[in-house]
This record gives C-alpha cells, sequence and structure tokens, in this order.
C-alpha cells in the first residue's frame, strides 16, 4: 500500500501564513502538483508533461471533436485497457449482477456518498456549499484489504 505524506503546518509559528499560501497556490486550477509518474504518463500521451488543468482540456478537445474514437484511444493510453465501442455501455444484467453481489453496507456507503455530493453540488448552484458532517456516523469506509 502507497504511503500517504501529509504536510502539517504549525499555525503557531512565524511563517504560518506564508505556508498556507504556498499550499493553496499548488491547488489553484493552474496549479502543478503532479507525481513523477504522473508527468512521465502525460509526456508518453501527449508528447509533453502537462499541468493537470491542461491535460484535461486537451482530452475534451478530443472528446468533443472525434466522440468515442478519443474515449477509446485515450482508455488505452492511460489505463492500458483496449476496449471496444460495445463494451462502453454496462448492460443491465450486469448492473443487476453486480448490485447482487455487493454488501448492503458497501450499498450504504455509496448511497451515503452519492447523497453527500449531490448535497454539496447543489449547494454550489445557490451558494457557498457547506456540508455538515455528522458527530458519528455508521459508515465504515475500507480501502484494500
Amino acid at each position: 500500500m502507497p504511503v500517504l505524506k501529509l504536510r502539517r503546518i504549525d499555525l503557531t509559528a512565524n511563517n504560518a501564513a506564508a505556508q498556507i499560501v504556498k499550499l493553496r497556490d499548488q491547488f489553484r486550477i493552474d496549479g502543478d502538483i503532479v507525481s513523477a509518474a504522473s508527468k512521465k504518463k502525460t509526456q508518453a500521451v501527449f508528447g509533453e508533461a502537462l499541468p493537470p488543468v491542461r491535460a484535461v482540456e486537451r482530452i475534451c478537445n478530443d472528446v468533443r471533436e472525434k466522440g468515442l474514437a478519443a474515449v477509446l484511444s485515450y482508455t488505452e493510453l492511460f489505463d492500458g485497457v483496449k476496449l471496444k465501442p460495445d463494451q462502453i455501455r454496462v448492460k443491465p444484467a450486469e448492473l443487476a449482477e453486480a448490485h447482487a453481489n455487493v454488501g448492503a453496507d458497501f450499498l450504504e456507503v455509496i448511497r451515503q456518498v452519492r447523497y453527500n455530493v449531490v448535497q454539496f453540488q447543489s449547494g454550489l448552484l445557490q451558494r457557498d456549499a457547506v456540508m455538515p458532517v455528522p458527530a458519528s456516523t455508521n459508515c465504515k469506509c475500507v480501502i484494500g484489504r
């Protein structure tokens, strides 16, 4: 499992404000916080290492112009999976089988995630979004095994 490195900012330090500004700047839309592996991948796909916003713009433009062919091409380039057009849409029987084979706890987590996303995004339509988090929750999210 990969190691998660978190940056800690001591708010009592003399340079705390500068550290926060530096961190915030990294997450701007034009920020460049890409891993070495991601830079290598965009170099291979686009011929140059692109920041995320430029890579997304290129992909969106290609999909707009070339449609499904671009989606299939990028799926192969980024994910190493060669799909055929009839494999893009999940068949109703496949959805039903997946739903039947997953645990009730997992489905509840998915429902809660969907609800949270819808609430947050709906809040953005009218005002700044605020997402209250309950003090206690029954959700147990496990990643990996």
